[in-house]
């Protein structure tokens, strides 16, 4: 698995983030319903044995997941508090820069061994 990583980075972002995506959509609607959430460390614990992450890169992987949950929780509450008539292009970009800075991050963080 390591050299999947190793030699093609990009491709694995894509598959990460994919299935982060799907983790985090499936907590929502289970929240919805339940009033119950994945954590991060519930999902970087699932992606540890898989992707045999060390240490450093669980660390570092639970801390840009956290960080991302926390940008998507505060767009999402903006945009649950603006006005009816304001743009959404504001909260679709905001979705974006945030998915950007964790695909780099998470780059960054398989990368290193």
């Amino acid at each position: 698995m390591n050299h999947l990583i190793v030699n093609n980075p990009a491709a694995m972002v894509i598959r990460i983030s994919l299935l982060i995506l799907a983790f985090l959509t499936a907590s929502m609607v289970i929240g919805a319903e339940k009033q119950a959430t994945i954590t991060p460390d519930e999902i970087v614990a699932e992606l540890k044995t898989k992707l045999d992450l060390n240490q450093q890169q669980v660390k570092e992987l639970t801390t840009a997941l956290t960080e991302l949950a926390q940008q998507l929780d505060a767009l999402i509450a903006k945009r649950e508090a603006a006005k009816d008539d304001e743009d959404p292009n504001e909260f679709i970009l905001g979705v974006k820069q945030a998915q950007a800075d964790y695909q780099k991050k998470l780059k960054t963080i398989l990368s290193s061994s």
